[in-house]
């Protein structure tokens, strides 16, 4: 699986690019070329702007939670936040992926999910009421790893006395998961500019995309989710268990690690949220006669 996944990659890298040459040229299929615009429409309209739309809807009740349970800190109000922390954790693992444009202008990645959690920090802001959480060394003291300690590592009391901290790392999660998805919906916004920058230059939305992907597998869920905890990139090869997703949580990591190469597999394939199929890069290649490549890759996501 190591070597899987980068191969997917590159080989779609080569194949994509090879098409718009090919085309210009030699291409007996250059009269009836494909249409790229096909497959950013499919990806804008039917997964990209419908995963931001869930993932606001969860931030947003992720922070009604945090309310609810700030204003009545009750065992059963801490079970509701403690879910809903969970549900919008898992709903981020399919928007983590797309990590340009809006997302980037805000650094949605890093400020959302830098893990493992500082938690001497944690404590340290807690104390001195340090609700400020824009500074880049506190990027490991936010988001979901600081609530994941938050919320399943502290007795209750502690989490109490921790709630107005809670209060902020949510409404920061969701101030910026509205900021990304108000800047995709509004007229004339980021997915008018996406979906016209057809084409496979290296400015175009299908290189982006595909340059998303790659740095995805490669450094967030290869290295960051496995091989940094399993101890494969450490010089000791010794296992850094602490370092996993959501370790405090520890039913969860796994999980979300599956889900989130799901979406990677809906990239391909140009799944929606229901699993409907739509236009994806598996189509492209199979336009080129790359329909053998294309199932290799589906086996290899597989």
């Amino acid at each position: 699986m190591e070597k899987a996944l980068p191969l997917f990659v590159l080989l779609l890298i080569l194949g994509v690019g090879a098409c718009k040459k090919d085309r210009e040229t030699t291409d007996p299929k250059s009269s009836a070329s494909f249409n790229e615009i096909e497959i950013l429409e499919n990806w804008t309209s039917n997964l990209i702007i419908p995963s931001y739309k869930l993932y606001s809807q969860r931030t947003n009740e992720l922070t009604l939670a945090a309310v609810k349970y700030i204003n009545d800190p009750s065992t059963s109000n801490l079970r509701i936040l403690q879910g809903a922390h969970s549900n919008a954790y898992t709903v981020w693992q399919k928007v983590s992926i797309f990590d340009f444009g809006p997302a980037a202008d805000v650094l949605i990645k890093s400020h959302s999910n830098t893990f493992p959690c500082d938690t001497n920090g944690v404590n340290e802001k807690i104390l001195s009421n340090d609700l400020n959480l824009s500074a880049a060394s506190d990027l490991d003291k936010k988001g979901f790893p600081a609530l994941d300690f938050l919320l399943f590592a502290k007795s209750e009391n502690e989490i109490i006395n921790s709630k107005t901290y809670i209060q902020a790392l949510c409404e920061d999660l969701s101030s910026k998961s509205n900021a990304v998805l108000t800047k995709w919906e509004v007229a004339n916004g980021y997915s008018t500019e996406f979906i016209a920058a057809s084409g496979t230059s290296a400015g175009a939305s299908i290189s982006v995309m595909i340059n998303a992907i790659n740095q995805h597998i490669e450094r967030y869920h290869r290295e960051a989710k496995f091989a940094i905890p399993s101890g494969v990139r450490s010089f000791s090869k010794t296992p850094l268990p602490g370092n996993v997703e959501a370790v405090y949580e520890k039913t969860t990591s796994l999980n979300l690690a599956k889900f989130n190469l799901k979406i990677i597999q809906s990239v391909y394939l140009g799944l929606d949220a229901t699993n409907t199929k739509g236009v994806g890069l598996d189509d492209f290649l199979k336009f080129k006669d790359g329909e053998s490549l294309s199932t290799d890759i589906e086996t290899q996501i597989e």
